[in-house]
């Protein structure tokens, strides 16, 4: 079952703007919107917070800040999150607000997640009510949590639903997921092997999402972080690399030429990138979106850079060769933010790929 027919939005990023600052032209932005409440479904390794709201004036906020960027930046894509799109109990509510519409005047995509478990009939009816009502020249893209254990015991109720729901959706550039909530979770697993059918099987790329960075729970979180660095030592090779999506290992992906903001209850976050664009909710990195200019943002995001500097000087990054990576992707931060010293990445695999 073929899905995919285009670029997706990371490939064409990656592509276009995986580079050094000197190097590029503009600022890709992308920011994810925290309005979905509630989910229908138990996704393991799920840590998200349920519960959501937004309001009218939140909207206008974000509508008066977007429209402040210039042609030195990008506005790429908008995510509705952090629920099921389909599995919300206020995803109409949303999508069905002028002032929500209207953020699509400046974002290129519209990007969101699901489980594709919900009845088809109500997949077809928010997708319908989407494309008659958004600019027609926006892109899709969405993020599929695949229920790893069902798909491999090949279990056809559960294969039967997504499928179904994926034929609806041909005009959605498709990225499969997989949680990650602990080290063990996939021991018996061939993650390349499976990466490659899920690559052959529905032309779409399969990636870990770190889920685990919203327990909120330290010793959790340094557990999954130092097992998956082990794991990907030894998995991550020559062979498997044309499988796998993994932008860990570029080092500017996720780095100065891009700004991910997540807003929340008034309020904006900027997003380190660790595996994936992770949701960090300390006060050090917050702004309030009433009022807020891109300067704002601009003079957080020089200081936060000179911290993560000084904080290297007490932590395992100080010497290593990808210390100006990682501090354009702000992982020092969440370090300095969660008052970790050593280095909880693969950077065997991160130094070879980059011959460093």
């Amino acid at each position: 079952m073929i899905i995919n027919n285009g670029i997706s939005i990371e490939e064409r990023r990656n592509a276009t703007n995986s580079k050094p600052l000197l190097n590029s032209d503009r600022i890709t932005v992308s920011i994810n919107a925290e309005f979905l409440d509630s989910c229908a479904f138990n996704c393991e390794g799920c840590f998200v917070k349920r519960r959501n709201t937004f309001t009218d004036k939140d909207l206008s906020d974000l509508n008066k800040f977007v429209k402040q960027f210039d042609n030195k930046y990008e506005l790429n894509e908008l995510v509705l999150s952090p629920t099921d799109m389909f599995g919300a109990s206020n995803t109409m509510e949303i999508i069905s607000n002028p002032l929500f519409i209207s953020l699509f005047d400046n974002f290129h995509a519209l990007t969101f997640n699901s489980t594709l478990l919900s009845e088809p009939a109500h997949v077809n009816n928010v997708m319908s009510f989407i494309r008659d009502n958004y600019p027609v020249d926006i892109y899709y893209e969405m993020f599929v949590v695949l229920d790893v254990e069902k798909f491999l015991e090949r279990d056809k109720e559960y294969i039967n639903r997504l499928e179904t729901n994926l034929a609806q959706l041909t005009d959605v550039n498709i990225i499969f997921v997989y949680n990650i909530h602990s080290s063990e979770m996939f021991n018996g697993v061939d993650i390349p092997k499976l990466s490659k059918e899920v690559n052959d099987r529905y032309n779409s790329h399969f990636r870990m999402n770190p889920s685990f960075f919203r327990a909120h729970k330290k010793s959790l979180i340094l557990e999954s972080l130092n097992g998956w660095r082990k794991r990907l030592d030894r998995m991550y090779d020559d062979v498997n690399i044309k499988d796998m999506l993994f932008n860990m290992i570029d080092p500017y992906f996720g780095g100065n030429t891009y700004l991910t903001l997540t807003f929340k209850n008034g309020e904006i976050f900027i997003n380190p990138y660790i595996y994936d664009y992770i949701f960090d909710n300390s006060e050090k990195i917050k702004l309030s979106v009433d009022g807020l200019t891109v300067e704002d943002v601009s003079k957080l995001n020089e200081y936060i850079t000179l911290e993560q500097y000084h904080y290297a000087e007490y932590t395992d990054c100080k010497d290593c060769a990808l210390l100006s990576s990682c501090v354009s992707r702000n992982v020092l931060t969440y370090m300095e933010n969660n008052d970790i010293v050593e280095c909880f990445l693969p950077k065997t695999v991160m130094l070879k790929a980059n011959l460093l």
